[in-house]
């Protein structure tokens, strides 16, 4: 069976689906209901869901907000397959919740590489939570009174 990742924006749940489930590349979240879309990348066979729920858990106890997920999406964009592990362990001290991540992987490069890519694809998703920069924009901004420092505005 191929498992495709999937995320669902209402409610921020990712979770691995049945290719043969996605309808136009959605399906009805479990959680809440509404459309989760299927994430680019890889797809993954059934041993692989104990692996991505455990990140997924990991990530929802951190209580990551969408910008932190992008900074650390970020740090992962420089993983090396050469090295794999090394992304994860710089990643850990930022984000102290993935720790046990070296016990579930066990120092097995394959598995380190899965991980590592796997953690990627979800703080993307995360990271597309991001509604809006956080900077309001110049236009349509009401104006502001300027003192010209004889007491008038």
């Amino acid at each position: 069976m191929r498992l495709i990742p999937t995320h669902c924006q209402s409610c921020a749940r990712s979770r691995l689906v049945d290719a043969d489930s996605l309808a136009n590349g959605a399906i009805a979240c479990s959680d809440c209901g509404a459309l989760a879309y299927a994430l680019p990348g890889e797809s993954y066979g059934e041993a692989d869901v104990s692996l991505f729920d455990d990140l997924v858990s990991m990530l929802k106890a951190s209580d990551i907000t969408p910008a932190k997920a992008a900074m650390l999406a970020d740090q992962l964009q420089g993983r090396s397959h050469a090295d794999p592990g090394r992304t994860l362990r710089r990643l850990e001290q930022l984000l102290p919740s993935l720790g046990i991540l070296e016990l579930l992987v066990a120092h097995r490069p394959a598995s380190l590489r899965k991980a590592e890519g796997i953690l990627s694809l979800l703080l993307h998703a995360l990271a597309s939570g991001r509604s809006q920069s956080g900077f309001m924009p110049a236009v349509g901004a009401p104006p502001q009174r300027v003192k010209t420092g004889d007491g008038q505005s």
